[in-house]
């Protein structure tokens, strides 16, 4: 399996696993807990993928957001453009079923 590809098969996983964080609100991400199928894919792809430079911190009274841009071919034989994705982690206080949750889009050029 390409790099690519394993790229391309990880944020499909945590788009698969997105939904409407709060019904009162609109965030939207993959719910996770710290070491848990998500975290890690997120965590991979900043690892594998991330582009220097581009992490940011944001912290708010209701937790922290943490995102950083990655960068991708789509598939070894359509283009030779990478795509540029953000990973997106956002941590919630006192939620009982998750620590925060992953989104991932793409970046506005």
């Amino acid at each position: 399996m390409s790099v690519y590809k394993e790229a391309i098969m990880l944020v499909e996983s945590i788009e698969s696993k997105s939904k409407q964080i709060f019904p009162d609100a609109a965030d939207f991400g993959a719910p996770t807990r710290k070491g848990d199928a998500v975290w890690n894919a997120a965590k991979q792809l900043v690892d594998w993928y991330g582009v220097e430079g581009t992490r940011i911190e944001q912290r708010y009274p209701t937790g922290t957001t943490v995102s950083q841009v990655i960068e991708y071919m789509p598939n070894e034989h359509e283009s030779d453009e990478y795509i540029k994705v953000v990973v997106e982690y956002t941590t919630t206080r006192n939620h009982p079923s998750m620590d925060g949750y992953v989104t991932v889009y793409l970046q506005q050029q």
